[in-house]
C-alpha cells in the first residue's frame, strides 16, 4: 500500500508538471498572437512578449543551446 501511494504521488507530480508546461506553452502562444496582431495594425508591442519558452525548457529539463557546452 505504501509503495503504491509513493508511486501515485510521483505520477501525479509528473502529471501536474506536464499540465503546467502545456499551460505555459498555450499562454505564450496566445500572448505571441496578440503581440503579432497588434504589430499588424501598427502598434509596436514587442516589449510585451512573455518569453515563457525559457521557463518551459527549464521545466522540461531541455538544455538551453545558447548556454550549454558543445
Amino acid at each position: 500500500m505504501y509503495v503504491c501511494s509513493i508511486k501515485h504521488f510521483f505520477m501525479d507530480k509528473e502529471k501536474i508538471k506536464r499540465r503546467l508546461i502545456l499551460s505555459l506553452i498555450k499562454d505564450d502562444l496566445i500572448n505571441s498572437k496578440l503581440v503579432n496582431s497588434l504589430g499588424d495594425i501598427g502598434i509596436n508591442a514587442d516589449d510585451y512578449l512573455l518569453h515563457l519558452s525559457d521557463t518551459n525548457f527549464k521545466l522540461s529539463k531541455i538544455p538551453d543551446t545558447q548556454t550549454s557546452k558543445r
